[in-house]
């Protein structure tokens, strides 16, 4: 701790002298201070204008979060106050304004009582942060990180009560702590969500047409690349498609080719099953690695399983069409969820799901993330 040595004048006649004391670096806010007998005090005065401005307990906040609250403005008026006397009075002037916020009597007191107990010369002390991070336990472990919402208090307990199962995995009990650590982002704000306002257009420009082929939105197969290459059975372009359960059709919305990203696409076996997929690559390049899957005869995915058992793995055999595509917002977001969105609809309207598709599962945690 680096000592200072302040110089009054003689001539000088006001008792009360604002500024700033730093002793460490960090160690002190801006305070009051005030010289009796030559000592320098310091305490916290606030400003005639100022108001209770803390947080209302009943905000929707976590509420690990809002207890600490009182704790931590116990501890810095703790740190600014010299003397006992100017904390114990700023103490009652804080426990009212908590109270006003609505926060209990229990977590006042217990904060106050945990800052009471504090030395603080020991809290003025310069203290390294990076220093301080190097020597705390567990600080190489994994931490569960994920946005926060008013089911979290059911999560921390669902994953505090089956945590030992963790702890016994050969592979990953190296690499927890003992205790799970959970650590929350900031959701999206209204603001986020409202502002700019961003209405769709109700007359949707007319697309030029790449092909010449008089057709504006369709799907045009590009005829070079692996997947066409392949398949026998796949057409040229194709304007309208349909469900092979509920044989309700669908026009094009989109020009979608081969090299199109971030695409919505439809398989379709001999025996008529559909299966919907999506990609944020270009599509010729997912295409392939279903043909070589196929080729393969891997039973890791459910459209190169079918084949393997019912079609004797031939890739040729494989139809497959883009059905839709998502394009980048001018106002940035999510284009992955955006995708994922997408394919879930479809995966609903064209009824692919197993028994009646090839699709296996249908993912709706994307619908939750806003």
């Amino acid at each position: 701790m680096k000592l200072y040595t302040v110089g009054v004048s003689t001539m000088f006649v006001r008792s009360w002298v604002s500024l700033t004391c730093k002793l460490t670096a960090g160690s002190l806010s801006a305070c009051w201070c005030r010289f009796t007998s030559d000592v320098l005090h310091q305490f916290r005065r606030c400003k005639p204008t100022d108001c209770n401005g803390y947080i209302l307990r009943t905000s929707c906040h976590h509420k690990k979060w809002l207890k600490n609250i009182p704790y931590s403005q116990f501890n810095r008026i703790r740190r600014n106050c010299s003397k006992n006397i100017d904390y114990e009075k700023e103490s009652v002037i804080l426990t009212e304004q908590f109270k006003e916020k609505g926060y209990e009597d229990t977590v006042i007191k217990h904060a106050k009582i945990l800052c009471d107990k504090k030395n603080r010369n020991e809290m003025l002390e310069n203290k390294n942060k990076k220093e301080k991070k190097r020597t705390t336990p567990d600080n190489n472990f994994i931490q569960f990180i994920t946005t926060y919402n008013n089911s979290n208090k059911e999560l921390e307990t669902i994953i505090q009560r089956h945590w030992h199962i963790l702890l016994k995995d050969k592979d990953l009990q190296e690499h927890l702590s003992t205790n799970p650590r959970i650590i929350y982002k900031k959701p999206r704000t209204i603001k986020q969500m409202l502002v700019p306002s961003c209405l769709p257009l109700t007359i949707q420009k007319q697309q030029s047409d790449p092909f010449n082929t008089g057709i504006s939105n369709g799907f045009f197969a590009c005829r070079t690349c692996k997947g066409c290459k392949t398949s026998k059975v796949n057409e040229r372009n194709v304007t309208i498609f349909k469900s092979n359960i509920t044989n309700a059709e669908f026009a094009m919305k989109d020009i979608i080719t081969c090299n199109s990203n971030n695409v919505i696409y439809l398989l379709q076996c001999p025996c008529n099953l559909q299966y919907i997929g999506r990609t944020n690559r270009h599509l010729k390049i997912r295409i392939g690695e279903h043909m070589n899957n196929i080729k393969k005869g891997l039973m890791t995915h459910c459209v190169s399983a079918h084949f393997k058992v019912h079609h004797n793995p031939d890739p040729s055999l494989l139809k497959f069409i883009g059905i839709a595509l998502k394009k980048t917002h001018w106002r940035g977001g999510d284009i992955v969820n955006a995708v994922l969105r997408e394919e879930t609809q479809w995966i609903h309207r064209l009824k692919t799901l197993t028994p009646q598709g090839l699709n296996i599962d249908i993912d709706l945690k994307c619908f939750l993330n806003d």
